[in-house]
Order: structure tokens, then sequence, then C-alpha cells
């Protein structure tokens, strides 16, 4: 699940750093 969100994320901001922030918020 978390891999799904990071992944969608991550292309759609393009910022891993943030992604990876808002996944773990999420």
């Amino acid at each position: 699940m978390i891999y799904s969100i990071w992944q969608r994320h991550w292309p759609d901001s393009g910022e891993a750093f943030c992604s990876c922030s808002d996944v773990i918020f999420t």
C-alpha cells in the first residue's frame, strides 16, 4: 500500500523527500 502511494506521489510531485514524509504521515 505504501509502495503504491509512494510511487504515485513521487512522480506526481517530483520530490522523493516530500513524498517520503507524505506517505509516512498518511
